[in-house]
């Protein structure tokens, strides 16, 4: 386990912390005081991500999905989703959006949905928007009304349950230089 790459993350329900590793497998420890800091290997069943690369929990203890992790393969080709209960993976179905690196995502455990901008694919910086509906375990395009941020990568998505709305900050037009970054804010209405 300690040569493996992998995604880790925390699981504030349960006051552990999750490490993500190539073909899915899944270890945890324990971040309660006074507890064992050895990691442990749950029986994990169904295949998850070859390549993790982001990982999205929620932090609440509300909403339908708030026991449930969602995997993205490295290129976004493939989602997985880990009930934290069971242990059990369960693929996303339906149509993906195209393959992608350095992509945005953020989660909703209150509408069981996963949102996902931009990112660079081999054509360059990209600014379409899809969700992960988690509770039909499918892909779907959004299509937003209005303007449209400029294409990025490496953003930061997030959101704001309280206004139904995402938020999208800064990233860079593909290329990694400092003239490339930039700077704004971008707000998409949910409702």
């Amino acid at each position: 386990f300690a040569h493996e790459v992998g995604v880790s993350l925390p699981d504030p329900l349960r006051q552990r912390l999750l490490q993500i590793s190539p073909g899915g497998r899944v270890f945890w420890r324990s971040l309660r005081t006074g507890s064992s800091p050895d990691w442990i290997g749950p029986t994990v069943t169904g295949a998850g991500p070859e390549r993790p690369a982001t990982v999205l929990i929620s932090a609440d203890q509300v909403g339908a999905f708030s026991s449930y992790a969602l995997a993205f393969e490295d290129d976004f080709s493939a989602a997985y989703l880990l009930d934290l209960e069971t242990w059990a993976w369960e693929p996303i179905g339906g149509t993906a959006p195209p393959v992608r690196k350095r992509a945005a995502a953020t989660f909703d455990p209150l509408e069981g949905r996963a949102y996902l901008f931009g990112g660079l694919d081999d054509r360059g910086p990209r600014n379409d928007v899809w969700a992960v509906d988690l509770s039909s375990r499918s892909w779907m395009s959004l299509k937003p009304s209005g303007a449209a941020p400029p294409r990025r990568a490496g953003a930061r998505l997030v959101l704001d349950g309280a206004r139904s709305q995402l938020i999208l900050l800064g990233g860079d037009g593909g290329f990694f230089g400092i003239e490339d970054r930039l700077r704004d804010l971008w707000a998409l209405d949910l409702t």
